[in-house]
């Protein structure tokens, strides 16, 4: 697991750097009234968001299941029959 979420942490890197040198590349877009590249670069801009907050949510599952050690259920189960 531990291997898993080292990989998914150097992913979510690359993808904010990603996602910052595009977000600067539509600001210098607009700065310079390119409107049809702006309109594209927010669209990467978007799709880099969406890859951030799935690798934001694979690793939230990887923490959650680091914490409770795999238990499928937080409820004892009962000892015999009633």
């Amino acid at each position: 697991m531990e291997a898993e979420e080292k990989q998914l942490r150097e992913q979510l890197i690359v993808l904010e750097e990603q996602k910052f040198m595009v977000q600067e590349m539509v600001n210098d877009a607009k700065k310079k009234r390119h409107f049809d590249e702006v309109t594209s670069l927010q669209g990467n801009v978007a799709d880099l968001s969406r890859e951030i907050d799935g690798i934001n949510s694979q690793l939230s599952q990887l923490d959650f299941a680091g914490v409770y050690g795999g238990i499928a259920s937080p409820r004892p189960e009962a000892s015999g029959a009633g």
